[in-house]
């Protein structure tokens, strides 16, 4: 009999070892996991552009093409979108007081020009991608420009006033 509970006793304690490595590997699975989609989330967001190396929208995705003409008395408001693989595969459209105005893709730019005074800019992924839309207040004067980049973080799309020229 003795063998016979020194062999259950085994089996146990085997059994609660088996357990223990189970939880350490789902543990460093977990944290690698963790690692990774920190590491793949920056090297993988965008990055902002020169606005002198951003190219201009083509004109067959320009929608409102009076927000494009210069005239006396506006400012200029630059929209430039950043460069990356996150998000890249879908265009953006841009709104200028909720009314659509452009579509950009990756590394390109639209110069807008308003008013004086506040206007709202809104980027919302392309119809085919998801997100949400999202939007910023651009306070214009005619002796200012403004310039606004497009880009990808923590799963989503931002548009933000930008120095970055």
């Amino acid at each position: 009999m003795d063998g016979g509970i020194m062999v259950a006793d085994l089996s146990q304690n085997a059994i609660k070892d088996l357990e223990g490595r189970k939880a350490m590997k789902k543990i460093a699975v977990l944290a690698c996991a963790t690692m990774l989609v920190g590491v793949f989330g920056c090297a993988f967001g965008t990055k902002p552009i020169p606005t002198s190396e951003a190219l201009m929208v083509p004109d067959k995705r320009i929608h409102d093409k009076q927000l494009v003409t210069s005239k006396t008395g506006f400012g200029t408001v630059v929209v430039k979108r950043d460069s990356g693989i996150m998000g890249a595969i879908c265009n953006v459209e841009v709104f200028v007081d909720g009314n659509l105005s452009a579509e950009l893709a990756s590394k390109e730019k639209i110069i807008f020009y308003l008013s004086e005074g506040s206007h709202m800019l809104g980027v919302l992924p392309s119809p085919a991608c998801r997100g949400a839309l999202i939007e910023i207040e651009a306070r214009v004067t005619k002796d200012r420009p403004l310039t606004f980049r497009i880009g990808w973080s923590n799963a989503d799309y931002f548009i933000n006033q930008t120095s970055y020229e």
